[in-house]
């Protein structure tokens, strides 16, 4: 049952829920705050604290965009289990892709849609893959995990030789005697390809087994 908000915690619940609705991630504690030109944290945070207390919302601790709207989930959830949310982008080299600084925040996935194993989830950008039906906008599901068959759609990470920084990437995995071919699925765009002497610049960070659309 939830409690009612007064009318600074409902405008600050309603920031929450367009924000979620037009970058399909919560905002952060900063980015509340120089919305309402709150200058404290804490400031933000009592409100914050507030939501969580009359039922409106729970915080993920130590994320920095850790917020869910009850609202939207809390008749699944009896079934459902966090999923961190990975950021795209440049990751330490050598490091998990789920090590704590790239976790965003957590979705909520229904038990029943995930497999064995540990499970990530990375928001898709882009259009490189729309032929398998993955769209941008899409949530990709995937298991940690370092190997794959020809073919099967991965998550890739690879180094930049010149700056040591790894990107990731979704691609269809074609490993050659000679070479390593990253496909994408849209024929406007150019595969790419790891050579022998690039190949421990490379290597496969999880498999995508499903993903999450919201229409």
């Amino acid at each position: 049952m939830k409690n009612k908000l007064t009318e600074t915690q409902e405008k600050v619940l309603n920031y929450i829920r367009d924000y979620i609705k037009k970058s399909k991630r919560p905002p952060t504690i900063r980015e509340i705050g120089h919305h309402f030109g709150i200058q404290s944290t804490n400031g933000v945070k009592c409100h914050l604290d507030a939501l969580e207390r009359k039922g409106w919302i729970k915080r993920e601790a130590n994320v920095s965009r850790g917020i869910t709207l009850l609202e939207y989930s809390e008749l699944n959830y009896q079934n459902a289990i966090p999923v961190p949310l990975i950021t795209w982008g440049y990751v330490a080299a050598g490091e998990p892709i789920i090590a704590e600084q790239n976790i965003d925040s957590h979705i909520m996935i229904d038990q029943s849609l995930l497999t064995n194993g540990t499970i990530f989830a990375l928001p898709v950008e882009g259009n490189s893959m729309i032929e398998a039906g993955i769209l941008s906008g899409d949530y990709l599901l995937v298991r940690q995990q370092t190997q794959a068959e020809r073919g099967e759609i991965i998550i890739a990470i690879i180094i930049n030789s010149n700056t040591g920084e790894a990107e990731a990437t979704v691609k269809k995995y074609f490993p050659e005697t000679d070479h390593i071919k990253l496909e994408p699925a849209n024929k406007d765009y150019t595969p790419i390809i790891i050579s022998q002497t690039e190949a421990n610049n490379f290597h496969i960070a999880g498999k995508v087994i499903g993903l999450v659309r919201r229409l």
